[in-house]
């Protein structure tokens, strides 16, 4: 059995629970106004009221949902850890993954940040390899430069903006 180094798994930063929830905000706002214009048409054409009510509060509950409790359990369900010869990333609610990053199979490391995240001061951190894209988003912009770098040395890349 492999020996590591005993590092604890790092979360992320707690501004991305904010970052989470204007997210969800955004997304399930669309959700509710389109019940509601929805409830409006039925009201001022007579159609059936039922599907319309339903619809709203379905609507209502998802916000809920995805506003208050979804955001929580995706910030409590993501850690990740960098270890000289691997990185290790876990997250998910629902289905978890547990993924093993080689270093040498790392091609590389970029960061990046969206006004979402800018306006918190946060960036993502995105590791590539030949099988996909690996994200760690929600570090400080700081913290994001400095697991580039790190892992661009462990896993020997050039880094190009420098």
């Amino acid at each position: 059995m492999i020996e590591r180094e005993n590092q604890p798994m790092r979360m992320l930063h707690e501004k991305m629970l904010d970052v989470f929830r204007w997210r969800s905000i955004i997304s399930t706002s669309l959700i509710l106004l389109g019940a509601i214009a929805y409830l409006v048409c039925a009201y001022m054409w007579n159609w059936l009221m039922w599907p319309a009510i339903t619809a709203c509060i379905a609507a209502v509950a998802l916000f809920v949902l995805y506003v208050f409790i979804w955001p929580r359990l995706e910030y409590r369900y993501f850690a990740f850890v960098v270890h000289e010869e691997e990185m290790e990333i876990k997250q998910g609610v629902w289905f978890r993954s547990h993924v093993l990053i080689p270093m040498t199979k790392v091609q590389h490391v970029e960061t990046e940040t969206g006004p979402l995240l800018r306006a918190y001061g946060l960036a993502s951190t995105m590791i590539v390899t030949a099988a996909g894209t690996h994200k760690i988003s929600g570090l400080l912009q700081k913290e994001a430069d400095e697991l580039k770098a790190y892992i661009g040395t462990l896993a020997r890349v050039v880094d190009t903006d420098e």
